[in-house]
């Protein structure tokens, strides 16, 4: 007679879906699972029975878990293609789980959802937002939204920002990448002073279209703000790249490179937008010339007031120097101070010493002090009084220096960039090609 082994003889004679109950120490025993007075009983598919109590089981798997399993896939599946634009890819990804999940009803559901897909396909349906449309109800949907956003940037630049913002509301509840419409967005978050969302925006435009030199100039203005330097500068070069000799943005690199700290000049993306700014700052002296325009710091003034600011910028200059040979001068008189501290100080010690003698049986006996000790006494707290004269002095030089270079007319540096508004929004010129009829945009 054939031996068959026990083990097959279970295999084959066990259900294909039994239940599970996994029992909170690991085991797991599947059978027949039938409640009892104070817990559960498992029928094996060779008959044993097992009985656990209540409190040791974890959970129980019925036998249609699989199918559950394969639901709760196709839930997953359903919400993962859901922000996706590329039918090609989302058909690629239904097929994936037909195909892993075969003789399940998810997989039945999953196939109607494919035939969907595939006809919209046929139907070369795109993406504007989160609905699907035809290319000429997208071209349609889009020209109202051009009109729109055109509004808004007018109503903007008026500076009626509360008008402009529902409009903005309305266009991004159709089309959310707008790119106009997040530009605007991005101005108004930014003068609300809501710097991160304001820079995630212009983040979305720049991930959108390349080298738009507004987006990377404002960038740079908010990255400046949160104390991002390195980024800062390197949006700038970006868009010195993009829009060669722009007044706003070559200004606003004048102003950043100023108020830089001497660990940041040493970037080496500090090192090359200044060489750049030294190329554009030229050319851009040389179109502003014939203008009668002249550069003072990060702004441009006319010849009558260039020479009137250079004029008060030498004498603010002599007397910035006046104040620091008074401020060496008395730094001097602190150092010879400070020698002269020392030198009473060790003879007033030397006497306090000597002060101490030792008798005839050898006893320490300690002698009045000469009255020498007492002049050098009045000598030293004189020397300390002056000293520290001294340094209230230079202390208030320094107040002094700070407000005279306060006087110039017209600043040389503010500390501020300026953005570039609602004049950048880009509009038609640069919206998206009309995307392929598989791959929706």
């Amino acid at each position: 007679m054939r031996w068959i082994h026990p083990l097959i003889v279970f295999l084959l004679a066990a259900p294909v879906l039994a239940d599970v109950v996994i029992l909170k120490d690991g085991r797991r025993i599947a059978g027949e699972v039938k409640k009892s007075t104070d817990g559960w009983t498992i029928t094996a598919p060779d008959g044993k029975v097992t009985s656990v109590k209540a409190d040791e089981v974890l959970r129980i798997e019925l036998g249609g878990s699989a199918d559950a399993g394969a639901a709760d896939k196709l839930a997953s599946l359903r919400r993962s293609v859901g922000p996706l634009s590329d039918i090609d890819q989302i058909i690629q990804r239904y097929q994936r789980f037909i195909a892993a999940n075969p003789n399940t009803p998810a997989a039945d559901e999953a196939r109607n959802d494919l035939a969907t897909w595939e006809q919209r396909k046929q139907q070369k349906l795109v993406k504007v937002g989160s609905r699907w449309m035809t290319p000429a109800e997208r071209h349609e949907l889009m020209g109202q939204v051009g009109g729109m956003a055109r509004e808004a940037v007018k109503l903007a630049a008026g500076g009626q920002w509360r008008d402009a913002n529902a409009i903005v509301g309305q266009i991004l509840e159709l089309d959310p990448a707008n790119i106009a419409a997040l530009y605007l967005q991005a101005l108004s978050l930014y003068q609300e002073e809501k710097l991160v969302p304001a820079r995630k925006a212009f983040e979305a435009i720049n991930a959108q279209i390349a080298n738009h030199a507004p987006t990377l100039n404002n960038l740079g203005v908010v990255s400046l703000r949160q104390n991002q330097v390195g980024p800062a500068l390197n949006y700038f070069d970006q868009a010195m790249s993009a829009a060669p000799v722009d007044r706003i943005i070559v200004d606003n690199v004048a102003e950043a490179l100023a108020g830089l700290k001497d660990s940041d000049a040493r970037l080496p993306i500090a090192k090359k937008l200044s060489r750049r700014f030294e190329e554009q700052d030229a050319a851009l002296a040389a179109q502003l010339a014939p203008q009668g325009l002249y550069r003072w710091g990060a702004t441009w003034v006319n010849k009558q007031k260039y020479d009137e600011l250079q004029a008060a910028e030498q004498k603010i200059r002599q007397r910035l120097e006046e104040l620091d040979r008074e401020r060496r001068d008395r730094e001097l008189r602190i150092r010879s101070l400070d020698d002269q501290i020392v030198a009473t100080q060790r003879a007033m010690d030397r006497m306090y010493a000597d002060r101490l003698i030792v008798d005839n049986q050898g006893n320490v006996i300690s002698t009045r002090l000469p009255a020498e000790y007492y002049n050098l006494q009045r000598d030293l707290d004189v020397m300390k009084l002056q000293r520290n004269q001294e340094i209230a002095a230079i202390e208030a030089l320094g107040r002094t220096a700070a407000r005279v270079k306060q006087e110039l007319p017209v600043p040389k540096y503010t500390g501020v960039q300026r953005m570039i508004g609602p004049e950048g929004t880009p509009l038609e010129d640069h919206a998206p090609a009309e995307p392929p009829a598989t791959q929706p945009g």
